[in-house]
């Protein structure tokens, strides 16, 4: 895949100043969803992508990002 044929994503940025992070979910506007820290697909429809975080209380945070 050329890099204008995928696309890619991660956690790294992510922490939880008084625990873990338990869980990551990914939600692409193509339906396309994924559960781990860092994502690489083949570049579809989608034009963003929404991430959720949660941590080891089951606190949980998402932000979005439009591409």
């Amino acid at each position: 895949m050329s890099d204008s044929q995928r696309q890619s994503a991660t956690v790294s940025d992510s922490h939880d100043s008084d625990g873990t992070i338990r869980k990551q979910h990914w939600q692409f506007s193509d339906g396309a969803q994924f559960a781990s820290k860092w994502v690489l697909r083949r570049a579809g429809r989608a034009d963003s992508v929404t991430l959720t975080v949660t941590d080891n209380d089951g606190a949980s945070s998402s932000t979005s990002l439009s591409f």
